[in-house]
């Protein structure tokens, strides 16, 4: 299964800002590392092998690690996404998911604690979400 790296995400990011002229350049190359790391931990010892659910850690993961200056939800979103069609899924579009991303995302709902990282329990929501809307 592939894997996606810190080069690919920041390569995702800096044409998200430069498609829409909207943020500002710059981040933390550790954070992001560390996102990814998680990420890695998660599919290996906790043996995650759900596509829906390693797309959905992409997705939060990277929004709420907060690696880059502007663009982590417009960035965590586009991976994930990217991650599915790497696999050879589609979603839908216009389905309502950058605002489902946001709304979790930017939510205070309970949390657990993964590796000294707090995320959402809304993992399964975001990757059940995305089983439904998918044309695969």
């Amino acid at each position: 299964m592939s894997t996606i790296n810190s080069t690919f995400v920041i390569a995702v990011h800096d044409e998200i800002l430069r498609q829409t002229g909207v943020g500002r350049e710059g981040g933390h190359l550790d954070k992001l590392e560390s996102v990814l790391s998680r990420i890695d931990q998660q599919m290996y010892y906790n043996q995650v092998d759900d596509l829906y659910e390693i797309a959905a850690w992409y997705g939060i993961a990277i929004s709420k690690g907060h690696a880059f200056v502007d663009g982590n939800k417009r960035t965590g979103l586009a991976v994930m996404l990217t991650f599915l069609e790497i696999q050879g899924v589609s979603i839908q579009d216009n389905t309502g998911l950058d605002d489902l991303m946001v709304d979790i995302v930017e939510s205070q709902s309970t949390c657990t604690d993964v590796g000294n990282q707090e995320y959402s329990v809304d993992l399964n929501l975001i990757a059940n979400y995305l089983l439904t809307k998918s044309l695969s």
